[in-house]
């Protein structure tokens, strides 16, 4: 029983560990720079996160802010340069 409560405790600790969370902060990825998460991103409402390199989580990608591309990648739409 002991063992069964731990890890009961344990997941969801676990599950919350590997994530990056922006909480009002303006994260930039430039230009040939690759971000990797372990996990998932979470975009807050007042948080901006500008990609112009690349992107790659194990994880979902939960945006209540602003996501954009940067102009150095004209093929995409974008709504801020870099």
């Amino acid at each position: 029983m002991k063992i069964q409560l731990t890890l009961a405790l344990l997941l969801p600790a676990l599950a919350s560990w590997a994530q990056l969370v922006n909480d009002g902060a303006t994260l930039t990825v430039q230009s040939g720079a690759t971000l990797y998460v372990a996990g998932a991103v979470q975009n807050t409402a007042t948080a901006t996160f500008t990609n112009a390199g690349t992107v790659q989580l194990t994880g979902d990608l939960r945006n209540a802010g602003t996501l954009a591309r940067c102009a150095s990648r004209p093929s995409r739409c974008d709504s801020m340069p870099c």
